[in-house]
């Protein structure tokens, strides 16, 4: 039996006769010294271990005393104490009489780890903060928590993501803002265009079905007009054709008959009563012109008379034409003979579009007076006091709603001239054709006031009303359904521009959004109640156009629909809607106007 003290701690040992020469590890401080029966080659042993702490070697002249310290409490009480490792004179555990150190590989003078089944005393020694500022002292193993690793990664993959979101953000062409808006409505359809966002001229959008066109000028000299329409597929997502127009010189107004097959152009010099607008169809197959000479339906009669002009023209069929004339007179034409027939409805007051506001240059954004159906079998038409609901298929009435002078008078008691003042705008029926959606005025200037009115487009009863502001409307000569729950308005004037969209809701009558358009404002409503827009990621990259479904109730239920804008004098506007290439938006990704352009105020 060899009996050997621990030269760091003086703790007591008892080894075998088989550890002669052996090195070894105190459990109590970590400190290696070699075992053997003299002192003088222990000593020389101590000198060639590894120093256990820093603070040791520091205080080399108190060591003799704190052995001594050790010496006197072994005698006194027979406990070895372990040295400053969390332990004190209160700990509860008591270490034994003689403990069993670690016994070190003598080809390694490497300190290894203790090992909890090495020892024959279960307890893990205990480590006091001397060890841990002690550079030199041994380290020990320790098992670690997985999350003490996964932590940090994910941490980093995190901002690493989130730098990676802004730079790509940031990086957009074209782009002022670094973060996406949130989504409001992503589209159901995309296409990709062959041109750019402001080189899409004026879109020919359908009522149903996937064709559309695009209507583009090819040449800008002013004698020489030159203008093609380019035909995509939705549904394939391509472009599926090119039409020469030649002759073609000022259209106002085009749309497609029901197959997509051919193409009704309406044109002329100027707009409105007075004016010869001629007409054109063309078939998109056949790449050519259907009628030769350029087709004049109401000729006008110079010097006055109660001759009609050409108010409105439309496809009723893949093979019929309707062609509305400013005195209600309407003729039926039948392809490719164009042979007619005339239906003249009952009216009374102004021509049809004796007050129409000379807003714009395409004739279909200007829905006054007029409306068609999605299948376009049915027309409303303004006869002075109501509206007429009009079998196109047929060429017959189907109903007129109430006096619209009566309601008036009702809704306006004050004003002096009601039947002198009154006048009707814009108006649409909805996707189903149930309800007739239109707008009343009254008064002038300042004094005006509108209502929108919400009319059932089968039984003669009071409409729905519902009050617009002045300042939101704006003299809209447009109005679109997107869905069944929200009408569009479109097309009024704010500093010296046409202002995009306020989107109502048909069920309160409340204005929810300003619906923005693209950066060149390439958008329009199919009568189906889709909305369709052009976008492109930068200014000169080919865009993409997009059908976008209308919004989900839940999406825009904030409690206050509008927004306060600081920079603007503390001024509140409608909350807006983006319509950008990654879909209907809350926030621009691209280039963001000028605040005060183009903005609806809150009344």
């Amino acid at each position: 039996m060899i009996v050997k003290q621990c030269p760091g701690c003086a703790t007591r040992f008892e080894f075998a006769d088989e550890l002669d020469g052996k090195r070894v590890r105190c459990k109590s401080c970590g400190d290696i010294f070699r075992v053997d029966r003299t002192a003088s080659k222990a000593r020389d042993d101590e000198d060639d271990r590894p120093r256990p702490t820093r603070r040791r070697e520091e205080d080399d002249d108190e060591r003799p005393a704190v052995k001594a310290r050790h010496r006197e409490k072994d005698e006194e009480d027979d406990r070895p104490r372990s040295r400053a490792r969390g332990r004190d004179e209160k700990d509860d555990e008591q270490p034994s009489r003689t403990r069993r150190p670690v016994l070190e590989d003598d080809d390694d003078d490497r300190p290894r780890g203790r090992r909890r089944d090495d020892d024959s005393d279960d307890r893990p020694p205990r480590r006091g903060r001397d060890d841990d500022d002690d550079e030199d002292a041994p380290r020990r193993k320790k098992k670690i928590h997985p999350l003490m690793i996964l932590g940090p990664i994910l941490g980093l993959i995190a901002v690493v993501g989130v730098i990676l979101a802004f730079t790509l953000g940031g990086k957009k062409k074209g782009g002022s803002l670094d973060v996406a808006g949130d989504l409001v409505k992503a589209p159901t359809k995309s296409c990709p265009l062959e041109v750019a966002e402001k080189e899409a001229s004026s879109l020919v959008l359908p009522d149903s079905g996937n064709t559309f066109g695009l209507l583009r000028q090819t040449s800008q000299d002013a004698f020489r007009k030159s203008w093609v329409l380019d035909t995509y597929d939705m549904a394939a997502g391509r472009r599926t054709g090119r039409l020469d127009l030649p002759g073609v010189q000022d259209p106002k107004g085009f749309s497609f008959s029901p197959d997509g097959k051919k193409l009704l152009i309406t044109e002329g010099k100027g707009f409105g009563p007075g004016w010869d607008l001629s007409l054109s169809v063309w078939s998109i197959s056949e790449r050519k012109a259907i009628n030769k000479d350029k087709w004049v339906p109401f000729p006008e009669v110079r010097g006055g008379g109660d001759a009609a002009s050409l108010h409105k023209a439309e496809f009723i069929g893949n093979d019929r034409i309707l062609t509305l004339g400013t005195t209600r007179a309407f003729y039926i034409y039948q392809l490719p003979g164009f042979e007619p027939s005339q239906v003249v409805l009952r009216a009374t007051g102004d021509k049809l579009g004796q007050r129409t506001p000379q807003f714009g240059q395409d004739m279909p954004k200007l829905q006054w007076q007029t409306a068609f159906t999605a299948d376009r079998r049915r027309m409303a038409v303004w006869c002075g006091d109501s509206f007429a609901i009009v079998d196109t298929v047929e060429g017959l009435e189907q109903m007129r709603t109430p006096s619209v002078l009566a309601m008036a008078k009702e809704l306006w008691p004050r004003s002096p001239r009601p039947d002198f003042f009154l006048r009707t705008g814009p108006m649409a029926f909805s996707p189903d054709g149930s309800v007739l959606a239109t707008v009343i005025s009254n008064g002038v200037g300042f004094s005006e006031e509108h209502i929108l009115c919400l009319w059932d487009a089968k039984e003669p009863k009071e409409p729905t009303k519902y009050q617009i502001p002045t300042n939101q409307f704006n003299e809209s000569h447009s109005i679109f359904w997107w869905g069944s729950r929200y009408v569009v308005t479109s097309g009024g004037r704010s500093h010296g521009a046409d202002v995009e969209g306020m989107l109502i809701d048909v069920r309160t009558g409340l204005a929810k959004r300003q619906l923005m358009g693209p950066e060149f404002r390439k958008y329009g409503f199919g009568r189906d109640g889709r909305l369709w827009y052009a976008a492109s990621e930068g200014r000169d990259e080919p865009a993409t156009m997009h059908v976008v479904d209308p919004p989900d109730a839940d999406t825009l239920s904030e409690p206050d629909d509008y927004e306060q804008i600081r920079e603007l004098r503390e001024e509140f506007f409608l909350r807006r809607l983006w319509l950008e290439p990654q879909g209907v938006l809350r926030k621009p990704t691209r280039l963001n106007p000028p605040l005060q352009q183009r903005l609806i105020r809150r009344p």
